[in-house]
């Protein structure tokens, strides 16, 4: 077999097979609906793209914003931005949705006028079956900030039934000040006067999202905001914070968060939660993704053996120390969300030196982190097709062979994420 067809054979098996989508940002379908009038096609499809356009932008702006952007501006960047991981979901969404073989500024014009034609021809409902069936996707996680981490209740009615739930806590376990404290005293109408009323409440809504339908896993994005060191304060150090905070004055905030953080792992482990973190890069620009390194976690996953971690966005740029991870710490998994529209060729080789270190049933490949099904869509195709490229040169080497190559397929893309978030697929 001769390697271009070795390439396309592989590419076609990952076009057809299922997909597990652990990773979306989705606002459920009445706000999909309100958006469909007007839908473009770089904003729909793949508004991460901006990013790309402001980095090209250079000084121009001075400290560039999405508000900056001119039409002008945005059309004379792009061809910039389209040569990114970004740029190549939006080539391949072009060319599978919307039979258009070139994207361009010259082409957005039609561009857009095909993407509303098709996403109209659908209700925001009909719409979702439409995008994710097209490109294989049979499950989600979805992480809808609207629920972080009040009114679970509400997200079965907004949502296909192919989307689970991950639900933040962030507020919970990291409460600014006490002006911030009485406004999760109002939501959950419960009054928090002591360390131990917080610990509660955190208990009890952890237990609660265990216990709810639809709902698989916790999700904290403290990376944007703190380094992953996360230390093991004393409930005392933690209660004399705390207090600090409730009477208005200077407290450790570190010392707060780390024990809360502490005891929400404990719980997950115990209840068989998995617990996925924001690791790596930051969404935007000129965020400082040191943050973002896996490294500092070693302590906490050595402290909690039994609790599942899953550390997002394969950790770009610090992949390699990801893979370390993963190869070093049974109870870590490797997630490669977003990645693929981040550095698409630098996570081929990830994947591929991956492959040779890590166990194959501890990564997951694909996580659109979109905010719409079309987007998903779009993302879903770049990380299939990356995939099997990295599958089909370890065939062509004479590492894996066919079999092995197919096998790992369905490992990567799909059973790996049923068997994580223990989804039963007999709810299909």
């Amino acid at each position: 077999m001769s390697d271009m067809k070795e390439y396309q054979d592989m590419r076609d098996y990952t076009r057809k097979s299922p997909l597990f989508d652990s990773h979306e940002h989705f606002n459920g379908i009445k706000d999909l609906a309100a958006a469909l009038p007007g839908y473009d096609f770089l904003n729909g499809v793949n508004g991460m793209v901006f990013a790309e356009i402001m980095a090209a932008a250079g000084t121009e702006f001075g400290r560039v914003s999405y508000d900056k952007l001119t039409e002008e501006s945005v059309q004379r960047l792009l061809s910039a931005a389209l040569t990114t991981g970004n740029g190549l979901a939006l080539k391949l969404f072009a060319q599978d949705f919307l039979e258009m073989n070139e994207v361009s500024a010259h082409t957005l014009p039609e561009l857009n006028e095909r993407v509303r034609s098709l996403v109209n021809k659908y209700s925001a409902s009909e719409l979702y079956d439409y995008m994710c069936g097209n490109c294989g996707i049979r499950w989600i996680i979805n992480d809808d900030y609207r629920y972080m981490p009040f009114n679970i209740e509400s997200i079965e009615t907004d949502f296909p039934d192919f989307v689970y739930n991950t639900v933040r806590l962030d507020p919970l376990l990291n409460p600014a000040d006490s002006a911030e404290l009485k406004e999760t005293e109002r939501a959950y109408d419960t009054a928090i006067t002591s360390l131990q009323d917080l610990e509660d409440l955190l208990e009890k809504r952890i237990r609660c999202i265990a216990e709810y339908p639809g709902t698989v896993s916790l999700k904290s994005a403290m990376a944007y905001v703190r380094a992953l060191d996360m230390k093991n304060p004393s409930r005392q150090d933690a209660e004399t914070s705390f207090n600090l905070m409730l009477n208005g004055r200077v407290f450790d905030a570190g010392a707060l968060m780390d024990y809360l953080l502490n005891k929400m792992f404990s719980l997950a482990g115990e209840l068989d939660l998995p617990v996925q973190l924001h690791t790596g890069f930051n969404a935007g620009i000129y965020g400082d993704f040191r943050n973002g390194n896996p490294l500092p976690l070693i302590p906490t996953l050595q402290r909690h053996p039994d609790t599942k971690f899953v550390l997002f966005h394969s950790s770009w740029p610090f992949a390699e120390q990801l893979g370390a991870l993963g190869k070093a710490f049974p109870n870590v998994w490797l997630d490669m969300s977003w990645s693929w529209n981040l550095s698409p060729l630098s996570m081929q080789q990830q994947l591929k030196n991956w492959l040779g270190s890590v166990p194959s049933n501890k990564i997951t490949v694909f996580g659109g982190d979109g905010w719409t099904p079309v987007w998903s869509a779009a993302s879903a195709l770049l990380a299939k097709r990356c995939t099997a490229d990295v599958l089909s040169e370890l065939v062509n080497t004479d590492y894996f062979s066919r079999r092995d190559a197919e096998e790992t397929a369905d490992r990567l893309l799909y059973k790996n994420g049923l068997e994580l978030y223990d989804i039963k697929e007999q709810k299909e």
